[in-house]
This record gives structure tokens, sequence and C-alpha cells, in this order.
């Protein structure tokens, strides 16, 4: 398992432990040997786990420049990522990390669009909210 990031590798191994596989892409842990001060931060991100209703966004910056995030990938997947820069050098990376995180959300529609396919509203409806089945109760009984 090779991780590259701006083109330069940044982990190489043949020893990955697998530590999260349904049936999405694998998870997987690589052991990092390099001195300390070649890493610039910490990435530590979910799975895009599947969840039932509402993702609630978020997002947090604290003032040494390490990011938290909260947002739904559609359709119906959500995903939390923090950033942690470890030097003075690397606080600019994890605006590009945070700009890279956030598009996600919007993959899939390129992707659908790329392919000439209809969009995921069109091709799955989706359930009515709460406040939608209060407004118009024929659809709770549907």
């Amino acid at each position: 398992m090779r991780a590259c990031l701006g083109g330069e590798v940044v982990a190489d191994t043949t020893r990955p432990v697998l530590v999260w596989e349904v049936s999405y892409y694998p998870t997987a842990s690589v052991r990092v040997g390099l001195p300390s001060d070649t890493i610039g931060g910490v990435i530590a991100c979910s799975s895009a786990a599947t969840f039932n209703g509402t993702v609630n966004e978020e997002a947090t910056e604290t003032d040494t420049g390490s990011i938290g995030l909260r947002y739904p990938v559609l359709p119906w997947r959500a995903r939390e990522a923090i950033v942690v820069p470890l030097r003075d050098s690397a606080r600019g990376a994890t605006q590009h990390w945070r700009t890279l995180l956030e598009a996600e959300r919007d993959w899939s529609a390129w992707a659908l669009a790329e392919a000439g396919l209809p969009t995921f509203d069109e091709i799955i409806e989706q359930p009515a909210t709460e406040d939608e089945m209060a407004e118009h109760p024929a659809i709770s009984s549907s």
C-alpha cells in the first residue's frame, strides 16, 4: 500500500493492517516510521458511515490551526475528520485538507453527471420529513 500527497510518497508498506471493511472501500492502518521532524500533521478521518435522518454539519477551527469537520456524503453517509498540524509550517496545509474534505459531498453528483446518469434525487425518491408529514397527512398514510 502506498500513500501519496502532492505527488510525493508519504507512506509505503507491504504490510498494511485491515481495520474495517463492510460493503465499502476497506480502511487500513499503516505504521509510519518517519523521524518526527518530517511529520507535518495528523489527519484522523472516519469511514463514510451510514446514517439515518439528518447530519448535523459542523466545522470548527482552533487558534493553533486544527480543524474538525462533520458533513454528509450523499446518499446516506456522513464523515467526520480532524486535521491537526504538528508544526507551525504545516498550519497552512490544514486549509487545503479542509477544502479537499468538504468537496467530498459533491463527488457523487459529479460522478453521476459525468456518466450521463440521472441525479440522486431522480434515482431515489427521498422520504418525507416529519414536517412534511405533519403538513400533509396523506404522505404519512401512503
